[in-house]
This record gives structure tokens, C-alpha cells and sequence, in this order.
């Protein structure tokens, strides 16, 4: 099992912390939010452990997006923005938002599939 918090997801978060606005080129995309970060931490720490460890990425708008795959080769993919979630899971084929005090609702669904 795997914290989302592992060495490399960590390495890339501190990277990502010190790209400035306009990381992206031509002064695109937006420095990472700190309340991004701070929400994406407590995520990260509730959720606990993964049978994979995700990807980490930062989005154009200055928030952090998680990817992995279930055991049966699923796609999960969380956009932690600073207030609430963005979801797609692969396996029911669902999407949609969480809102930051309906975490909790967000980690029960990846922990049933």
C-alpha cells in the first residue's frame, strides 16, 4: 500500500510550490494555491493509503490533480481545487464535485471501488 503522500508525490509538490505565475510560458498558468495545498494535505492524510501510488500534477489554474489506477486497471482522477474536489472514476464512469466539508463523501466513494 502507498500514502498518497510518498516520497515522489512529495518531491513534485514542493516543486510545483515554487513555480511562480506564468510557469506554463507566455505568462500562463497560475502560481499554486496555498489553500490548494493545504486542503490537498488534509485529503492526502484522511484518505490514507492506495494499493498504487498517483500521480501528482498542477493545472493551469493553479491547482493540484491526482491520477492512478484501481486493481482492475480503472482510472481515477481528483482535481483538488481550494474549496472542493473535481472527480471522474473510470470504473461506475462517474464525475462530478465534492465540496471541501463533503470530503469525507469523496473518500468513502474511492474507497468502495
Amino acid at each position: 500500500m502507498h500514502s498518497i503522500l510518498d516520497g515522489n508525490t512529495l518531491d513534485r509538490l514542493t516543486k510545483f510550490k515554487a513555480y511562480p505565475a506564468g510557469w506554463y510560458g507566455r505568462d500562463i498558468g497560475e502560481a499554486l494555491s496555498i489553500d490548494t495545498v493545504m486542503l490537498f494535505e488534509e485529503f492526502a492524510k484522511s484518505l490514507g493509503t492506495l494499493h498504487t501510488s498517483p500521480s501528482l500534477f498542477l493545472t493551469i489554474d493553479g491547482h493540484l490533480q491526482l491520477a492512478w489506477e484501481d486493481i482492475n486497471d480503472n482510472g481515477f482522477e481528483i482535481t483538488v481545487y481550494s474549496d472542493k474536489f473535481e472527480y471522474y472514476f473510470e470504473s461506475d464512469n462517474s464525475e462530478g464535485f465534492f465540496d471541501e466539508v463533503d470530503m469525507q463523501l469523496l473518500i468513502n466513494k474511492i474507497k468502495e471501488c
